[in-house]
């Protein structure tokens, strides 16, 4: 599950991308964000089909 802050920093990350100013780090950081956010969203899916 992703925390408050982790939702904040994607949002941020994503932000700096759509302007062209995010930095190879940066871009890094937003992959395994959202990596951890896709499988936040899978595992709640799967939830409501399991339940």
């Amino acid at each position: 599950m992703m925390t408050p802050d982790e939702y904040e920093r994607i949002d941020i990350l994503s932000e700096k991308a759509i302007n062209h100013t995010a930095s190879v780090d940066d871009l890094k950081e937003f992959n395994e964000l959202l990596d951890d956010w896709n499988d936040c969203v899978e595992s709640n899916l799967m939830k409501g089909i399991i339940s």
